[in-house]
């Protein structure tokens, strides 16, 4: 039972860390690097296929720690609603990159900069609240 339950404790910190690691690799080296690199023409492509997958990436994190969470307390914590706020936001960021690539391609620049602002609004409260699981 011991060994379960220090396996357990590792989980419950490992999972939100990797999450935290992967939003701020992405958000703090990948995009800037390849902005900076490659030039906004090729840029976009590489990002457009990049985000849905660190998107999906990322809920599936959540996902886990979700199911770790539940099968670990039993009862509703804080680091389940954070696991639970993960999963929902990033699927929802994930349906998001359809429409804001075809608004970007449309040129219509105000539904664009919505679109990805909510998107970085949800990516933001992930990042904080895996932040706050790891300490709460």
């Amino acid at each position: 039972m011991g060994y379960e339950m220090e396996f357990a404790d590792k989980l419950s910190v490992l999972l939100p860390g990797i999450i935290i690691g992967v939003i701020l690799f992405q958000t703090v080296v990948v995009a800037p690097t390849v902005f900076k690199s490659l030039g906004a023409e090729l840029a976009g492509p590489f990002l457009r296929a990049i985000f849905p997958r660190l998107f999906l990436f990322v809920a599936l994190c959540g996902f886990a720690s979700c199911i770790e969470r539940f099968f670990s307390n039993h009862e509703l914590s804080f680091g389940l609603l954070s696991a639970l706020v993960t999963v929902i936001f990033m699927l929802i960021c994930f349906f998001l990159v359809p429409m804001t690539n075809k608004a970007k391609d449309n040129k219509n620049d105000g539904l664009f900069r919505g679109l990805h602002s909510l998107s970085v609004a949800l990516t933001l409260v992930v990042l904080v609240v895996n932040l706050l699981a790891v300490f709460i």
